[in-house]
């Protein structure tokens, strides 16, 4: 029955696929609309759950081995986009375990083992992170599928650049697009690959690159990108902007990119724009609306554990409690003792100049 019910409704209505008996085993098992950002994240965790008997683990016996990979590769991906970091190890490590049974599917080996760095790294357990990326680099070059690889290189990289080592993040991010040149002909990386890179390249001050990248991916993208990829161009180019100091344009791309992420309900990017939103916002001294979008950054990322987003939360807090210059020093202190403690535990070493800044700023309050 719940064999039955996979193919005919889940698979084939609900995700827009084909026949899953005539699919590849790489297809069958990393293929998927819902986890690509349609969205109605809940609703599609709710239909999954019908097809265990004990929540994330004991699946139905029914199922043949392809559907069961392909329900617990799907449901670790959908909670780790709605925040349920801790929830959905489980179900990428059982996916991981059973696509690497007698290699029977690399490529989605390797979507689950990205999946289970991209968890570490939002919990902010950057060393871990960064060890399952680089095996997660050795299952892509095993799999044969330059797809894999770029992803899989691309994801270090952004690991890489959370730490503050800018020389490997740059390396990793040149491996990635040397590797979708040779295969696909692409000379930009794309999606979220691209906005990986994009960050990076934020971060070198190299906005006008970021601009020709992201207007580029766009249009290369219109006719498959999911809510997220498209959201996540839109915000490159915010930031972009942004940081050329042409304010009304960031805003645009910046109103986009928000409302997009948030109807693809992924909670690690809507918190990441809520962020860039507060850092308009300060620029334009809108105090208030910045409170109450902090606010929002905080009830998301503690609950879910997010330590890198809880880090840039207190960092922006102090930034902001400066500007307004109302706040007592020792609330100020406060937040960057918190930012600076995280960053310590979290090894979240990209925010160091931003700590030390903040510190010399609290010194002249003191």
């Amino acid at each position: 029955m719940h064999q039955e019910v996979w193919e005919k409704v889940v698979w084939t209505r609900i995700e827009h696929n084909g026949n899953p008996k005539t699919q590849s085993k790489e297809s069958y098992n990393a293929s998927s609309n819902s986890v690509n950002g349609l969205g109605a994240l809940g609703d599609i965790i709710a239909v999954l759950a019908n097809f265990f008997s004990k929540p994330w683990s004991e699946i139905d016996s029914n199922l043949n081995d392809y559907a069961k990979n392909a329900i617990f590769n799907r449901l670790g991906i959908v909670l780790l986009f709605y925040g349920r970091l801790q929830e959905s190890l489980q179900p990428l490590e059982i996916s991981l375990a059973s696509a690497l049974h007698k290699n029977q599917a690399l490529g989605s080996a390797v979507i689950a083992a990205n999946s289970i760095s991209n968890v570490y790294l939002s919990l902010g357990m950057i060393d871990k992170a960064l060890k399952n990326a680089l095996y997660t680099i050795a299952l892509a070059e095993r799999s044969n599928i330059w797809q894999s690889n770029v992803l899989a290189y691309a994801c270090c990289a952004h690991t890489y650049h959370q730490r503050g080592d800018i020389y490997n993040a740059e390396n990793f991010f040149k491996q990635a697009e040397t590797i979708q040149i040779a295969c696909q002909g692409v000379p930009y990386l794309y999606s979220l690959q691209g906005y990986y890179y994009n960050d990076l390249l934020i971060f070198l001050r190299k906005a006008k690159l970021v601009k020709r990248h992201a207007s580029k991916a766009l249009k290369y993208g219109d006719n498959f990108y999911s809510l997220l990829s498209f959201g996540l161009e839109y915000l490159s180019l915010a930031k972009a902007w942004l940081i050329d100091g042409e304010i009304r344009q960031a805003n645009l791309w910046l109103a986009k990119a928000v409302e997009t992420l948030r109807k693809s309900q992924n909670y690690y990017f809507i918190v990441e724009s809520l962020l860039i939103s507060c850092r308009f916002d300060y620029l334009t001294k809108n105090y208030f609306k910045t409170h109450r979008i902090l606010q929002e950054v905080y009830e998301i990322a503690k609950p879910s554990g997010m330590r890198l987003h809880l880090t840039d939360y207190h960092l922006e807090m102090a930034r902001l409690l400066i500007a307004e210059g109302k706040a007592p020093t020792s609330e100020v202190k406060e937040h960057v003792d918190q930012a600076e403690k995280l960053i310590n535990d979290t090894g979240y070493h990209r925010r160091d100049k931003e700590l030390a800044d903040l510190k010399d700023n609290l010194k002249t309050l003191l």
